[in-house]
């Protein structure tokens, strides 16, 4: 392989949620605590989706190379571009992030150290980024806990934390172990969890790297509304559609009831997580706990969102698909 690592980002997201455009993800790459000249920028995505990606700033000649990658398909998901890019990179090592998401500089180093560690794939703590608050900020960690606090698993030491997961827009990987495991291509948030358990069925190591720190672009409301309510509206219809889907099988007998339970419990989780997460977020033990009730608050609403998810799908699956939509 010429390059030792492709960056791969694709241009869906810039499409079709709008919450950021993707010169400033890549300006945070240029940033890295890597070799950029080790590394090739390919920008996936369907043709007229990369039309507004074919100027290239000359601060971008820092990497070893820069290029498209269109696809035929201009109608093509999320999960299909993600599937491509690893068919045209030519890194030994994917590194997929989003084209609304701000890489820390140590973001690539962390990543490319795990897997020359010894680990297949590799995930990191992922925060929120807004335009008016840092990404440190106590709302900012408060929203970034519950909504991707999951990845890191509750076995995790002080010392060891452990994935438990994997979020598609802050993770790395083999491309020889990616040809072998492609992403579903259903096209619901949750195919990066799939992806997680189809990568452990196989027995590939999964770690997790606490310098591997990047922030998706967020407003609270597309956070309310369209994240969280998404989640609750995908469990539900996942739980109904899918044999597999892990259920809780008492509360299959009382459906209209289940949501309050199950989202009351991802209340109490999401504290326990706190503390978790605010380890690999640089959070002090003293911060952590004055900040318990900010958790509270934040995890409250979006487990009500994603209750009210769950009941529109009960009531009206069709009519609300469009507001779960991904």
């Amino acid at each position: 392989m010429k390059y030792r690592v492709s960056i791969i980002m694709e241009a869906y997201n810039e499409d079709r949620t709008a919450l950021a455009e993707h010169p400033e993800a890549v300006e945070h790459l240029l940033r890295q605590d890597f070799p950029l000249e080790q590394v090739e920028l390919v920008l996936v995505g369907g043709k007229k989706q990369l039309e507004d990606w074919k100027e290239i700033p000359a601060s971008w000649n820092r990497f070893g190379r820069v290029r498209l990658a269109p696809m035929e398909n201009d109608e093509s998901h999320y999960w299909e571009q993600k599937n491509f890019s690893v068919q045209v990179a030519e890194g030994e090592i994917i590194a997929w992030v989003d084209s609304d998401v701000k890489a820390e500089p140590t973001w690539l180093a962390a990543l490319v150290g795990a897997i020359d560690a010894g680990a297949d794939v590799s995930v990191g703590p992922s925060l929120y980024a807004h335009d008016w608050f840092d990404s440190h900020s106590p709302a900012l960690l408060a929203a970034a806990s519950v909504s991707w606090g999951f990845v890191l698993s509750i076995r995790s030491e002080a010392d060891k934390p452990i994935a438990n997961s994997l979020v598609s827009h802050n993770a790395g990987i083999r491309r020889e172990v990616a040809l072998q495991v492609p992403y579903r291509t259903g096209q619901r948030s949750f195919q990066s969890s799939v992806f997680y358990r189809e990568l452990r069925e196989k027995q590939f190591q999964v770690v997790y790297s606490p310098g591997q720190r990047a922030a998706h672009q967020m407003t609270f409301w597309w956070w309310v509304t369209r994240r969280h309510f998404r989640s609750g509206w995908e469990t539900e219809n996942a739980r109904r559609e899918k044999v597999t889907w892990p259920k809780i099988g008492a509360l299959e007998k009382v459906p209209w009831l289940e949501p309050i339970v199950l989202n009351g419990g991802f209340v109490l989780r999401d504290l326990r997580q706190w503390f978790l997460y605010r380890r690999v977020t640089g959070v002090s033990a003293v911060a952590a706990w004055l900040m318990l009730p900010l958790i509270f608050f934040m995890s409250a609403i979006a487990r009500g969102a994603e209750m009210v998810g769950m009941y529109c799908w009960m009531v009206a699956p069709k009519r609300t698909a469009w507001q779960a939509r991904f």
